[in-house]
């Protein structure tokens, strides 16, 4: 099925098979996680949900490892199928109904299956049409919806902030007793300022560290993490 306006989206069930891949070994990605609390420049009354939860990985990490940590420290569901959103992070219009048939069918599609929702996750294109899917559908249904983005760490805004917000520089008193993978640190306010800032609607983020500062550098994790997943199931993929 697809919907065609000047840029296009296509909807696709795809099964993929494994292949081999150059990856480093097992490490503790505990210490580079935390939260973000998002607050939008342009629409500083809008409310967010509860903060979201971030990872910073290097490009060539065991997607094995990602998906344990998620559900280990993330205590994210296991999905039974995945979506993947594809698309630029230019201007991709969309009129208000077939907008809305997006983010409409998106949202269903998610909370009828029990899926995660996979973006660039940035605040531009598609990435955001999906973002105000999750927001606009209710708190009851967003608090259900799992939306991730994967980003490239070398090219978000406040990346260098976040650093100082990761598991690994809190502090002994702000770690709840043993458990240091649940800390109370806190959240770093997140203000989002353009098309380069994380959406703040996503629930999720994996961002890729392929130590340069351009767009891209997350392409081939996310293909392997989207792989690993799926290797005995199928995937819903949509693509603009």
């Amino acid at each position: 099925m697809s919907l065609s306006t000047q840029s296009h989206i296509g909807l696709g069930i795809y099964r993929l098979h494994s292949v081999a891949n150059p990856c480093k070994p097992e490490v503790n990605l505990e210490e580079n996680s935390g939260k973000v609390k998002m607050r939008e420049r342009d629409n500083p009354n809008i409310p967010h949900r509860t903060p979201a939860k971030f990872v910073k990985v290097d490009a060539q990490t065991n997607a094995s490892t990602i998906v344990n940590f998620m559900k280990r420290t993330w205590q994210i569901r296991k999905p039974r199928l995945l979506i993947s959103v594809t698309g630029g992070a230019g201007n991709f219009p969309l009129n208000g109904p077939l907008r809305d048939a997006f983010r409409r069918g998106l949202i269903k599609a998610s909370l009828s299956t029990n899926a995660w929702i996979i973006s660039g996750g940035t605040y531009a294109g598609v990435m955001k049409y999906v973002g105000e899917a999750v927001r606009d559908f209710g708190i009851d249904a967003a608090m259900k919806v799992v939306a991730i983005g994967i980003a490239t760490w070398g090219i978000i805004d406040h990346r260098h902030e976040l650093l100082s917000h990761l598991q690994n520089h809190c502090s002994p008193e702000e770690l709840d007793g043993d458990d240091a993978k649940l800390s109370s640190c806190d959240p770093f306010d997140y203000e989002v300022k353009s098309s380069r800032s994380l959406d703040p609607n996503h629930t999720h983020f994996i961002l890729v560290d392929s130590g340069k500062e351009e767009f891209g550098g997350e392409v081939d994790l996310r293909g392997r993490f989207i792989e690993y997943l799926v290797k005995r199931r199928s995937v819903m993929k949509l693509e603009s």
